[in-house]
């Protein structure tokens, strides 16, 4: 029962690259899509609930994330039109997030993608691009997922950088400073 999550998991880094195959915003494209991002949700919230071990879940959980960033995200990078300070503003997240990723690896000798709730924000935004893109204007919610998206990656650059032990299920920012104010 308990690796429920992580076959959730792995039938969305499947259908991640099921998406790769198929014409992008098709609705094959948006029932796979919706797919991926429910089964990111349940995973997690199943093995929480059932309060099950999460170490791989952990690792299976950030494979698959980037597995569905990389194949949903190239997918529509070539299929919808956004404005270029748009994807200069992105390329500056995913500088800082590459920064983090490396000091993390040096540091831990390990993929160090914190789910933190700011991390969880940004890819429910991230997520809701197609639609969003389809029903409003990108000048309404493009600079506020912008926003959100550097605020995460620098949360997690910090947390980094202040812990001393590596916690991938570290909340927010301010529960590493409790953590290290009460030596925890």
């Amino acid at each position: 029962m308990s690796k429920i999550p992580n076959i959730l998991t792995v039938c969305r880094i499947i259908l991640s690259l099921v998406l790769l195959m198929i014409k992008p915003l098709s609705l094959p494209f948006l029932i796979i899509y919706s797919l991926c991002g429910i089964s990111d949700m349940v995973d997690g919230l199943i093995a929480r609930k059932m309060n099950w071990p999460r170490s791989l879940g952990t690792k299976l959980d950030t494979i698959a994330d980037a597995v569905f960033f990389a194949a949903a995200g190239g997918v529509l990078l070539w299929t919808l039109w956004f404005p270029n300070w748009l994807l200069y503003s992105a390329g500056i997240a995913l500088l800082i997030r590459l920064v983090t990723y490396s000091i993390g690896f040096v540091r831990y000798r390990q993929w160090t993608n914190f789910h933190t709730k700011l991390n969880k924000l940004t890819g429910l935004l991230l997520f809701l691009v197609p639609l969003l893109y389809v029903i409003s204007p990108l000048s309404i919610w493009g600079p506020l997922i912008i926003v959100i998206a550097v605020l995460s990656a620098l949360e997690e650059l910090i947390i980094l950088l202040l812990s001393k032990d590596l916690d991938l299920n570290c909340p927010s920012l301010f529960s590493v400073n409790r953590r290290s104010i009460n030596g925890k």
